[in-house]
């Protein structure tokens, strides 16, 4: 039997044995006996502050230039450690030595680092500019970290810099941990992960923040503060900045919220504690105190409360939160006030469930076949199985991105796992939010954390791996208390799990299901089975039979199919409205693609898609083209919300009128473009590019056309033999791209806007928003693009 190293933390294998009994336990909790009759619903309120204090500016303590001979500065390098003068503006006069700046400069083909070495009051300041360029093309991830000595105190986190044609740029490194450190620092050190081999540090400057810097920007609506691996929505409430909401009360309501403290803003000996003041006129007011942990030791966890309101049945109430401390207490105390919401429970709660396996054939579904999924095969006897259902993209985030917004990767601009989506989209969690239900969501990688994607806007709470990826089942026992807690009011639930993705180690007994006893596959005395000019990473390094991570994939769909049982076993799904489907696929050697989803063969971007519950046809199966990303819009027309202005179209109506339309693609950051459309299937390559997964070069707009009619495998390739057909489709996939809206929906983890106003303020540079990224220049002459030059 071959083990492979376990990805899961203690604390995860622990979560998961117990998730049956939890399961077990959470399932008798959903019971709606002894709720009112009548529907349930919930309004989430918006809370706003007052008796605010005039709101506090960044103040510059210090600024350090590195000098010529400076002993105060230093580099590591195996090229290079010294100072220099680099260039400090776009235009040939900014290149004349006399226009250069100063710049302490690092290089080599390792990590590299810039220090400077001060001796200074960790109390007087929080935060650090750093003005640095890092020369490359391609993006480099800088953090900087305070060292007393050589010890290490704090660091920031990693944020990307990308270097720009003006020179230098500042970055903004926040470090509120330095709050409660007393002894002096000594060094300042800005490090890079050796992505590029130059850094060139023209200066760091010292800032004190005001804390409110620190709390959850609220400028876009509710934050989301994470604690541990569970983030929920809210706004952070101060000492002198309390927080309210005014609203009529309906009958039989209780005002239900959660409240935690701010893990960076927290100090100790405060004694927090939250006021709750309810106030309607003629009534005196009902005051709820609530105590938060003291102890700096004790874990910080959210504390769920409420208070009845059916004395103010029919009456306009206003509701205060405020933060207190002790009396003695110096420090201004910091907390979180979380999903604030008027709870009216009924027997009428519907529950709308979404579920994504991630890295999820289409071929992998159906008991009898290569896998077994008894649960996934029920659900979609009782619904409509979609069998030609595509995918926007082949990679997670930009797919569940679409699938959330109804928007393909060529309108949000989102092609990568680390561009988290900007407020200002629209989500289906935003949606059924507004329509008064509650919004949970599980997730099993870490990508997916709201941190990470953006995906979090929208819903009340969003817990995620805090590092790498869990197995399905510990998410899924997460939702199902929630699920408990929520009893008799309305929910929309979102569960991700990853257990069809690589590293391929399902739990038993799932694990080596489909793999003979006693054979091992990384014998070192098997020949190698896959090319050798492919890279897998460390958990396949030393694989020899490929047939093994096969074998591993398909018990890993297994387990999910257990996972998706187990969560449809709940008395409350019995009635919902269920939609499954995957982000993208994987390739075990097709198109000389291995243990992976790169390009965008249908074994990439061919799911499978399940519609059931209320308002579904039962027992259809729809063999037409489908896209998953209509599924937002269906979910939000079949639960009777309204789906007007949200992109995408209502997968139920294709029964009567299939969609002859073109299904468009666009790969992981911008490698490839696809259209699907009747039998045939283009792709057109737009870089030049070798994934670690590849065999072989994909080169710069070569393209493929395939019949799926006669070849669904996608194996071989007639663009020589139907040229008129390539000049068609080639000419609407490129018309596709170069007519893509300029403004995406991504946002860069280098700096937030609220930064960059204030870095501005203070004189610093932060550089402009990077230029829309173009994927296809039509007027390109290459021996590729030339026979069809005026076909535009």
């Amino acid at each position: 039997m071959i083990l492979l190293r376990s990805w899961l933390s203690a604390r995860d294998r622990r979560a998961l044995m117990l998730t049956v009994a939890l399961f077990t336990l959470a399932s008798c909790g959903q019971e709606s006996t002894g709720l009112p009759a009548g529907p349930g619903h919930v309004q989430h309120l918006e809370l706003t502050t007052f008796d605010a204090p005039p709101v506090a500016q960044p103040v510059t303590v210090a600024e350090f230039i590195p000098k010529k001979n400076d002993p105060d500065w230093g580099a590591t390098g195996t090229k290079r450690g010294e100072f220099i003068k680099v260039v400090a503006g776009p235009d040939a006069a900014d290149r004349l030595p006399a226009n250069r700046i100063p710049a302490m400069v690092a290089e080599g083909s390792e990590p590299l680092t810039v220090t400077l070495k001060k001796s200074i009051d960790p109390g007087s300041f929080n935060s650090v500019v750093v003005g640095v360029d890092t020369f490359g093309a391609l993006p480099e991830l800088l953090r900087v970290s305070i060292l007393r000595d050589e010890q290490l105190v704090t660091h920031s986190r990693w944020v990307e810099c990308s270097s720009t044609p003006v020179g230098p740029v500042h970055f903004l490194f926040p470090l509120p941990a330095l709050r409660g450190q007393l002894k002096h620092i000594n060094r300042i050190r800005i490090e890079s992960r050796g992505l590029t081999t130059m850094m060139a540090v023209t200066s760091m400057a010292i800032l004190r923040n005001p804390l409110e810097k620190f709390a959850p920007s609220t400028t876009a609506g509710a934050a989301m503060l994470s604690l541990g691996s569970e983030a929920r929505a809210g706004w952070p409430v101060a000492t002198h900045t309390p927080l309210t909401a005014a609203f009529k009360v309906p009958e039989r309501a209780r005002l239900r919220f959660s409240l935690a403290m701010i893990p960076i803003l927290r100090r100790p000996n405060q004694v927090p504690s939250i006021a709750v003041h309810v106030r309607s006129q003629g009534m005196e007011p009902q005051i709820a105190r609530y105590s938060l942990e003291n102890r700096m030791q004790a874990p910080l966890t959210w504390h769920n409360q409420f208070l009845d309101l059916a004395e103010y049945a029919g009456r306009e109430v206003r509701v205060e939160f405020r933060m207190l401390v002790h009396p003695e207490c110096k420090d201004e105390g910091w907390a979180f006030v979380a999903e604030p919401l008027v709870s009216v429970q009924g027997q009428d709660a519907p529950t709308v469930f979404l579920i994504t396996s991630d890295t999820h054939r289409a071929d992998h579904l159906g008991s009898g076949s290569l896998v077994q999924t008894p649960n996934l095969d029920a659900l979609a006897a009782r619904g409509i199985l979609f069998e030609d259902a595509l995918t926007a993209t082949n990679v997670t985030n930009p797919s569940h991105v679409s699938l959330m917004t109804g928007l393909t990767p060529r309108e949000t601009r989102i092609l990568n796992n680390h561009s988290p989506l900007l407020p200002k989209a629209e989500t289906l969690a935003e949606r059924f939010s507004e329509a008064g239900y509650r919004c949970f969501a599980a997730v099993s990688a870490f990508h997916l954390q709201h941190t990470e994607s953006g995906l979090g806007q929208g819903f009340d709470r969003l817990d995620a791996p805090v590092r790498n990826q869990r197995h399905g089942g510990i998410a899924a026992e997460r939702l199902s208390h929630w699920l408990a807690e929520a009893d008799g009011e309305p929910v929309f639930v979102w569960l991700h799990v990853f257990d069809a993705h690589s590293p391929y180690e399902p739990p038993a007994p799932f694990s080596n299901r489909y793999w003979p006893e006693g054979t091992d596959a990384f014998d070192p005395a098997l020949p190698l089975g896959y090319p050798a000019s492919i890279s897998p990473p460390a958990h396949l390094r030393d694989l020899r039979d490929p047939a093994y991570a096969r074998a591993q994939y398909r018990g890993g769909v297994d387990y999910v199919d257990q996972t998706v049982g187990k969560m449809l076993s709940i008395p409350r799904m019995e009635g919902a409205l269920i939609a499954f489907t995957a982000d993208h696929g994987e390739c075990f050697g097709e198109h000389d693609v291995w243990f992976d989803h790169a390009e965008l063969y249908p074994s990439s971007v061919h799911v499978p898609l399940i519609l059931a519950g209320p308002g579904v046809a039962q027992g259809k199966i729809f063999s037409g083209a489908s896209r998953q990303y209509d599924v937002a819009h269906t979910l939000l027309a079949a639960a009777g919300i309204g789906s007007a202005g949200f992109p995408g179209q209502d997968l139920r109506g294709l029964l009567e009128k299939p969609d002859k339309g073109p299904r468009m693609l666009l790969a992981a950051h911008g490698m490839s473009a696809a259209i699907s459309i009747g039998k045939w299937y283009f792709i057109l390559q737009l870089k030049d590019h070798k994934e670690w997964s590849l065999k072989e070069w994909r080169t710069k707009h070569t393209f493929e056309l395939f019949d799926l009619n006669a070849d669904p495998g996608c194996l071989q390739d007639l663009s020589a033999s139907q040229p008129e057909r390539v000049k068609v489709l080639r000419k609407r996939v490129v018309q596709w791209l170069t007519s893509a809206p300029e403004d995406g929906l991504g946002s860069s983890q280098a700096i937030t806007p609220e930064q960059a106003e204030d870095l501005n303020a203070l004189g610093y540079a932060t550089g402009k928003e990077p230029e829309a990224t173009i994927w296809f220049d039509p007027d390109c002459a290459c021996e590729h693009c030339a026979p069809f030059a005026g076909a535009r």
